[in-house]
């Protein structure tokens, strides 16, 4: 990037006059032009405003060159005096190693090392193709074993070699990672057999349960279901029925024996979460995605979820042989976030034929990525007992990202075609999936990267504002988004009684959790950072823009971003012995009930949540809706439980405070005052630096970022896991699944790994002193860690090596 000498003029207090002052630079021992562009101006502050930033470009080596100085001079100010009218900026007589693109560079290698291990499976046609959750193996948060990989890892993948590709120009990897996305995380057509499909009757309903003792649930024809109105359109524009989306959780090495489709037995797609709100990645029995009845009983895993015949004679449909898939849209959003940005810094460097074609795969996922738009049973929203009809087919449309999109359909005999097919989205919309900088890019007048479906782009124009809409009616006043809104009360439909009735998003309830009950899913501060980092990408990509809509939405990203940026400024803590901590569990409940606050009567895991108060659905006080001196439904509270060290969480926040911090800078705001505080964008600068340096000073190790992590909750490996007595089978490894199960007795395989002894003498004595410590290199960390450095390298170059 260009090097440049930043200048900020700022005035001692606003003004109710506008307020001008004349610059120009003036040579010392630094000369124009070998040294310096000599620039002059009138600089002029609207009432109000109280700092301006000017920019004078640079020589770009310092090679062979003595310290010099040159000096900014102002002068004939108009409604103001002049208290220092001259800043100086000195060119140092060598090149400033900008240590953030060092430490992106070396973590990029450190991550492609083969001998680190972020990559597998370790051999055959897609070796070293799918990045591994972490290197280690004996790991349970989600993905229950470290050589799985999630979706959400190829994400931040993407990201990596996006920025890997601004940075070098070297656009190889990123093309590589696209070619990993396609073949092994969207299931081909061999995995994904297309047949029969009615958009009319796009799935069954089948009630969910809150614990998994609930299950198997009974599905129910008598049920109303909607319409599907995307499948034609998309099969119009696109000519096949498949779905071109990820699957969320791959078994990358075949550690558990399934095997795909093609018969593939790595990058196997399985799936563990399927029981209810309440049921934790430590009770869940993991599962292959093309369900042959080949493992488990005689009808495979089905029995565990659901009732059919002949298990269950009064079922409405016999088991039948099955394939089925899940995105989690978070990372579909962060993959065409990051294409993206790919797309930008491609074009800014005269190559963008070099993502041509990544750019039109990217722009198809957000085509099919609509599915997670809608209802899950295509319900109407907020008048939830009814479907949508062909007549009004988008009247299911919540418009937010939900917490999944799911297809699926029958395994065909040899030669035969699949006689029937589902597709679903989900009624669950956490905020910390929000992604309203990607519906911006793809929106009808956004920044367009429009997909190629007629409806695509006012589709995703109404998604833009739903979702900031969101996430304004669910900030607390301290500042943290709180957890989402429901069209499906406990995942059947239900109505609470609890008061959150009263207030609603248009028509969806309120949910401090969506989805995850254990633990609770917003407690993590991590989806703070995840989500509205989007949001400050966005900030940033409208920040300088002069269309309509980047106007429009500008004011109201400020207002959401402002509260949050000042909570994290006054909560996280930087010690003088050079460690740091930061939120890392909220919560938004309340042990008792608190007259006109909480609920009134305790949820599922026997506490209040704090509900809103505003019922809305955009037609009311808009005005008041917006007012940046307080929030839609003060009564949303937030506390801090703990505070602690996260590697990955620290650099999205990084991440986060950097594009803030930039994009304020380019609305001439970079030492104003944030509303509602004294800080500045320029503290979030300051911070970002902090919390980059600190992590790389303790943590950095031979291969990537690490610290040692306790781990109290692996007590969990010897939970039960719930069987029901009806079911009878076996893993395929010979583990039994059978009442009575716990999560290592149907892995047995874990027990061979290094470090389980440690977990094992935990489970027998589980106290304090023998709680097991781990070393984890987190795929997503490490990318995020990296990207945040490209990014302080890129917006602030200028700045580093040359601040105090």
């Amino acid at each position: 990037m260009a090097r440049t000498a930043v200048f900020v003029v700022t005035l001692s207090a606003p003004s109710a006059q506008p307020v001008a002052v004349n610059y120009a630079t003036v040579p010392g021992t630094a000369t124009p032009p070998e040294d310096f562009t000599a620039t002059t101006g009138t600089l002029t502050f609207a009432p109000g405003e109280t700092s301006k930033t000017l920019t004078i470009p640079v020589r770009q080596s310092d090679a062979g060159q003595p310290a010099e100085t040159f000096s900014l001079q102002l002068s004939s100010p108009v409604n103001a005096v002049l208290a220092d009218a001259t800043g100086l900026c000195q060119l140092p007589s060598a090149v400033v190693v900008d240590v953030y693109l060092d430490r992106f560079n070396v973590l990029y290698a450190a991550l492609h090392e083969p001998s680190n291990g972020y990559f597998g499976p370790q051999s055959g046609a897609n070796a070293r193709t799918i990045p591994y959750h972490c290197p280690e193996t004996l790991i349970n948060e989600a993905p229950d074993h470290g050589h799985e990989s999630v979706s959400e890892t190829a994400s931040f993948w993407a990201g990596v070699e996006a920025w890997k590709g601004a940075l070098s120009n070297n656009w190889s990897g990123y093309t590589a990672c696209w070619a990993s996305i396609e073949s092994n995380y969207i299931p081909s057509a061999a995995n994904q057999p297309a047949g029969t499909y009615t958009p009319g009757s796009p799935a069954t309903y089948q009630p969910e349960g809150d614990l998994p003792n609930a299950y198997p649930t009974l599905p129910n024809t008598g049920v109303p279901v909607g319409v599907d109105p995307l499948y034609a359109e998309l099969q119009t524009t696109y000519g096949n029925g498949r779905m071109f989306l990820m699957h969320w959780l791959i078994d990358v090495d075949g550690v558990y024996g399934y095997h795909n489709g093609d018969n593939s037995e790595t990058g196997v797609f399985i799936n563990n979460y399927s029981r209810g709100l309440q049921e934790s990645s430590f009770e869940t029995v993991t599962h292959p995605s093309w369900e042959d009845f080949e493992f488990g009983s005689a009808y495979g895993y089905l029995p565990l979820f659901n009732k059919n015949q002949p298990v269950y004679p009064d079922a409405p449909f016999e088991y039948g042989k099955q394939w089925r898939y899940t995105c989690a849209p978070d990372a579909e959003a962060r993959v065409i976030q990051h294409a993206y940005l790919a797309h930008k810094f491609a074009a800014a460097n005269g190559v963008a034929s070099s993502v041509a074609a990544q750019d039109t795969k990217a722009k198809k996922m957000g085509d099919y990525l609509r599915y997670a738009l809608f209802d899950k049973y295509y319900r109407k929203i907020g008048n939830y007992t009814q479907a949508a009809t062909s007549a009004a087919p988008y009247e299911s449309c919540h418009k937010l990202i939900s917490w999944y999109a799911s297809w699926g359909g029958e395994i065909p005999a040899s030669g035969q075609q699949p006689s029937w097919g589902f597709r679903i989205g989900s009624s669950e919309c956490h905020q910390g999936y929000q992604a309203p900088d990607i519906a911006y890019f793809m929106a009808t007048g956004g920044g367009g990267y429009t997909p190629q479906s007629p409806s695509a782009g006012d589709i995703w124009l109404g998604s833009l504002y739903r979702q900031i809409e969101m996430l304004r009616w669910l900030q607390s006043p301290e500042g943290p988004i709180a957890g989402g809104v429901s069209n499906s009360w406990h995942g059947r439909y239900e109505t609470p009684t609890d008061g959150r009735q009263n207030a609603k998003f248009y028509g969806m309830f309120y949910t401090y959790a969506p989805v995850w009950h254990d633990p609770p899913s917003n407690n993590w501060f991590g989806f703070q950072c995840w989500g509205l980092q989007r949001c400050t990408d966005l900030l940033l990509e409208v920040s300088d823009k002069t269309s309509s809509l980047a106007v429009e939405i500008r004011p109201n990203l400020e207002i959401i971003l402002d509260r949050f940026i000042n909570f994290v400024l006054g909560h996280v803590t930087l010690s003088s012995d050079g460690s740091y901590s930061l939120p890392s569990t909220l919560s938004w409940v309340s042990t008792t009930a608190v007259a006109g606050q909480t609920a009134t009567s305790a949820n599922l895991e026997g506490v209040y949540e704090y509900l809103p108060s505003l019922d809305w659905d955009g037609t009311g006080n808009y005005g008041a809706f917006w007012t940046a001196s307080n929030v839609p439904n003060p009564n949303l509270h937030c506390t801090v439980v703990e505070s602690s060290v996260d590697i990955g969480v620290a650099a999205s926040l990084s991440r986060l405070l950097i594009e803030y911090a930039e994009a304020k800078r380019r609305m001439n705001k970079f030492a104003s005052a944030i509303p509602g505080s004294s800080h500045t964008a320029q503290d979030c600068y300051t911070l970002a630096r902090e919390l980059l340096d600190r992590t790389w000073t303790l943590f950095k190790g031979s291969k990537g970022l690490t610290r040692e992590e306790a781990r109290a909750d692996y007590t969990r490996y010897a939970d039960p896991v719930y069987v029901p007595a009806s079911f009878t089978g076996q893993m395929p490894n010979g583990d039994s699944v059978a009442s009575g199960a716990t999560f290592i007795s149907i892995r047995s395989f874990m027990e061979d790994d290094p470090d389980w002894p440690k977990i094992q003498a935990y489970i027998a004595d589980p106290t304090p002193e023998n709680v097991p410590t781990f070393t984890y290199h987190r795929f997503w960390a490490q990318a995020e860690y990296a990207m945040a450095c490209a990014a302080m390298h890129h917006y602030f170059g200028d700045l580093v090596g040359t601040d105090a």
